[in-house]
């Protein structure tokens, strides 16, 4: 935006586009603006131009969920907008807050989660101009660690010949597989 001081009479023209006459020119695209002032004894002036340059905002691209068993450190990370270089990026815990989280500038953020469940972070690239895109939701999943048991209905102990059955029981069964092992080592043996 650029704005004149005009004496009594006079006639503001903008040169670049038609309208009312205004002393004031609000612009949103890049281009060289001047303005040309004629006053009531249709003596005129022209400004030298005003170059203004609307830099890009950057925008990145969602990232698949992170997803980890239990509570811990997560690594979240993202990819610098295309064509884009120089600039930094602003973690958030949310997408509304107005601050970002202290020290985090980077493209990859490695937070402490420790509730099961989703966790949302967000994230925003700021340009070398220092343009800030909109915000992008990076997702932490924890996941909770499953509590296991073997437990036998007969005697562990048996002669030569016999046989026992173990059944494992878990404390999540929904999308649960089971790996046996055998002294510490993955049992893939029909027989012990």
């Amino acid at each position: 935006d650029f704005c004149l001081s005009r004496g009594l009479g006079d006639v503001y023209k903008r040169q670049d586009t038609a309208g009312t006459n205004s002393n004031t020119l609000t612009v949103a695209t890049s281009g060289s603006y001047s303005v040309r002032v004629v006053n009531d004894n249709t003596c005129t002036t022209t400004s030298a131009a005003t170059i203004v340059t609307v830099n890009p905002k950057g925008t990145i691209i969602e990232p698949a969920p992170v997803i980890r068993c239990g509570p811990g450190s997560v690594n979240l990370s993202v990819a610098t907008p295309n064509s884009f270089t120089g600039g930094s990026f602003r973690w958030y815990t949310n997408n509304t807050t107005s601050t970002p989280i202290s020290g985090q500038t980077g493209s990859s953020y490695s937070p402490n989660v420790t509730d099961v469940g989703n966790t949302d972070f967000y994230v925003s690239y700021v340009s070398s101009a220092n343009c800030e895109g909109s915000r992008t939701l990076v997702r932490a999943t924890v996941t909770a660690i499953p509590v296991c048991s073997v437990t036998t209905a007969t005697p562990q102990r048996l002669c030569l010949g016999g046989s026992v059955t173990l059944t494992a029981t878990s404390s999540i069964t929904a999308g649960s597989t089971y790996e046996w092992y055998k002294d510490c080592l993955l049992y893939t043996s029909p027989s012990p």
